[in-house]
C-alpha cells in the first residue's frame, strides 16, 4: 500500500500521462521510435538524454495506465542541468499523449512549445539551395522573400522575409552538436555517430494552437529539406516524423 501512495503521489505531481491499459504495447513501440537505444529498466525505461519515464504504473482511473517521468542520473562529462532533463521528459510525455490520444496532467504550468521540426543532416546545404526549397512554404509575394541573416553562432544563420513570416528557419553548423545543451535528438542520434548540422524550421505559433494546415505546411517543408539533404525530420517533442500528417499540435 506504501507503494502505491508514492505512486499515486508522483502521478498526481506530473508530469503524467494516463492512457487505457490496453495501449501499453503502443507506448512502448512509441517509446522506442523516440530512442531506438532506449534501456528498458524493471520499472520503466532509460533515456541518454537523462529523462526517466516511469511506468506503466496503477491508475486511479478503472483500466487505466499511468507513466510519468523524473531525470535521471548520467555521468559527469554526459550530465546536463536538471531543468533541460525535466523539458526533455515532458516533451516525451506530451508527443507519447497526443500520439495515443491519452490524458495528461501536473501540477505544474506546461511549457510553451513553439510549432518547430528539426531536420538534421551530416552534411550542409548551399543556403540558396536551402532558400530555393523553402521558399514555396514561406509565401511568393515580394514581402515574403526568405533572406539569410547571420547567426549569433559562427557558421550559423537565420532566414527570414520583411513580412511577418509563414516560417522562419535558423542554421546550426555541426559543431554545434556537441555542446551538450544543443546535442542532436535521440532519434537520429542512433542514425549517425558523427556531428551534425540542423536547420530548425518554427511557425512562430504555438504548438498548443496550431492549426493542422500549419502543421502540415510546416512538415511538408522539412520533409522537403531532409529530402534534400539526405537528412531526418523530428518534431518538437522529438518524435522522428515520415509524413505530413505525423506532425501533430499537443
Amino acid at each position: 500500500m506504501g507503494l502505491f501512495d508514492r505512486t499515486a503521489k508522483h502521478l498526481a505531481a506530473g508530469p503524467t500521462m494516463l492512457v487505457p491499459a490496453d495501449r501499453v504495447d503502443a507506448v512502448t513501440e512509441l517509446v522506442h521510435r523516440y530512442d531506438p537505444n532506449v534501456k528498458v529498466k524493471g520499472d520503466g525505461f532509460f533515456f541518454d538524454n537523462g529523462v526517466f519515464l516511469y511506468g506503466p504504473v496503477e491508475a486511479p482511473i478503472p483500466e487505466m495506465v499511468g507513466y510519468y517521468v523524473r531525470p535521471a542520473w548520467l555521468p559527469k562529462k554526459q550530465d546536463r542541468p536538471e531543468y533541460e532533463k525535466l523539458l526533455d521528459g515532458e516533451r516525451l510525455l506530451r508527443g507519447l499523449t497526443v500520439r495515443l490520444h491519452g490524458q495528461m496532467q501536473s501540477r505544474q504550468p506546461w511549457a510553451d512549445l513553439e510549432l518547430a521540426v528539426s531536420v538534421y543532416a551530416e552534411r550542409e546545404l548551399p543556403v540558396e539551395q536551402v532558400i530555393a526549397v523553402l521558399q514555396p512554404y514561406a509565401g511568393t509575394e515580394d514581402g515574403q522573400r526568405l533572406e539569410a541573416k547571420k547567426y549569433e553562432v559562427e557558421g550559423g544563420y537565420v532566414l527570414l522575409s520583411q513580412e511577418q513570416p509563414v516560417l522562419r528557419a535558423l542554421f546550426a553548423p555541426a559543431w554545434v552538436s556537441r555542446l551538450p545543451s544543443f546535442r542532436p535528438s535521440l532519434a537520429v542520434g542512433a542514425r549517425w555517430t558523427g556531428d551534425l548540422c540542423r536547420w530548425e524550421l518554427g511557425s512562430m505559433s504555438p504548438s498548443a494552437t496550431a492549426a493542422r494546415a500549419q502543421c502540415w505546411l510546416l512538415a511538408s517543408a522539412g520533409l522537403e529539406l531532409a529530402t534534400a539533404a539526405n537528412g531526418a525530420v523530428v518534431d518538437m517533442f522529438g518524435f522522428p516524423i515520415a509524413a505530413p500528417d505525423e506532425l501533430l499540435p499537443a
